[in-house]
């Protein structure tokens, strides 16, 4: 996932969140008798609602494993220089024997 992906993904969220809003107030005002309707989608607006948490938690969770992704392989990279050293060094030791 990218942030773009991510950042568009809230934003049609949202979008569908306002119009459900919208709809539901003018339904609220115009046709308050609609209880059916009135309920479903306050039902599902509280749906968008929980989904929406639940997307911002993924996002933070999935940056800070981005973050723990690129310091390990920082870390690997150093790790792999290392070993191509301390092997240089005992070729290096082993021509002096």
């Amino acid at each position: 996932m990218d942030s773009l992906k991510f950042f568009e993904g809230m934003i049609a969220l949202n979008t569908t969140m306002t119009k459900i809003k919208l709809s539901l107030d003018d339904i609220e005002r115009n046709n308050p008798d609609r209880l059916d309707l009135i309920r479903s989608m306050s039902t599902s607006l509280k749906d968008l609602e929980l989904t929406k948490g639940v997307m911002k938690d993924l996002e933070e969770n999935w940056r800070v494993e981005c973050k723990t992704s690129f310091r390990m392989t920082q870390l690997n990279i150093e790790l792999q220089n290392k070993v191509s050293d301390l092997q240089e060094e005992i070729i290096d030791l082993n021509r002096e024997l």
